[in-house]
């Protein structure tokens, strides 16, 4: 039973470290690779369809696959920080140019800048609720030393003792004699004592046949 509950537990912390793992890999390694990004929402603008301290994840896509009710995420004029909202409002020119009018869900008035894409747009296609809090976390020093620099170096040590930690010695069995194959050394006490014997035995028998001759 003991050993079944062992399997079983092996098993679970198997798949919670695969499901911890990849998602914290698909959120910080294959962004770049794949071509979406992945932000941390830190305000409450677009409550409560997106809340405060998710994780949304941006696909690059043509700005003229864009439709109003899209969710979207752009640098703000000054290009100091990215902002996600949806967009109520689309605007064309001669050219062909486009630009969108946004606004937070939960903000009262429209934001006073139309947002252009040069090249592609990032479109909001997925939200995941409070998983920001943890980047937010363990994205300042201390909290990377905590998670990255201490496992890693406590991993470094494990391997490290198990290369050079001492090794038991060997066991060597001791030599068996097969039965019969004694030295004759060793035999040779005993043949005299059975020799001894037979000698005694017959000085006694003698001696008890005598009264009998008699």
């Amino acid at each position: 039973m003991s050993k079944s509950l062992t399997l079983l537990g092996n098993i679970l912390f198997g798949l919670v470290a695969v499901v911890v793992g990849g998602g914290l890999l698909a959120l910080t390694v294959l962004p770049p690779v794949l071509r979406y990004q992945t932000y941390v929402v830190l305000s409450g603008s677009m409550e409560p369809a997106i809340r405060t301290g998710s994780v949304i994840v941006a696909t690059a896509v043509d700005p003229k696959m864009l439709q109003v009710g899209d969710v979207i995420t752009f640098l703000t004029p000054d290009g100091q920080e990215n902002i996600t909202h949806r967009i109520v409002g689309i605007h064309g020119d001669a050219q062909g140019h486009v630009s969108f009018i946004t606004k937070g869900d939960a903000n009262g008035v429209e934001d006073q800048n139309e947002i252009r894409f040069d090249h592609l747009a990032g479109k909001v296609t997925l939200t995941i609720p409070y998983v920001g809090y943890f980047f937010k976390f363990i994205g300042s020093p201390s909290m990377r030393m905590l998670f990255i620099v201490i496992p890693g170096l406590l991993l470094l040590g494990s391997w490290l003792w198990e290369v050079w930690k001492p090794r038991p010695k060997p066991h060597v069995p001791a030599e068996e004699v097969p039965p019969g194959m004694a030295p004759a050394a060793a035999a040779a006490p005993s043949l005299a004592l059975s020799e001894q014997r037979k000698m005694d035995v017959g000085v006694a028998a003698d001696a008890a046949a005598l009264p009998i001759r008699q």
